[in-house]
């Protein structure tokens, strides 16, 4: 991001990395999903993706996202705070 005047700004949604919430012990603490209610059928989905080639998941909505590299950005007239 950046502040010169002249510039747009970029907004960037956050996202998780598979990797890192199939570490979790239990992911029902940390992943809430309407089809996916128990850890067992979150990790299931999760090795889905992980298999299909995904690394990240986003963090809520995102319409520019791409799970290689998570949000791909979405410029702005102003930060986004």
């Amino acid at each position: 991001m950046t502040d010169n005047k002249e510039s747009k700004w970029t907004t960037i949604h956050l996202s998780h990395g598979i990797d890192g919430l199939l570490r979790y012990k239990d992911l029902t603490d940390v992943c809430e999903s309407d089809e996916f209610k128990t850890d067992k059928d979150i990790r299931n989905e999760l090795l889905r993706r992980k298999a299909a080639g995904e690394l990240y998941i986003s963090v809520g909505e995102c319409d520019n996202f791409d799970p290689k590299t998570g949000c791909l950005g979405h410029p702005s007239e102003a930060p986004n705070v």
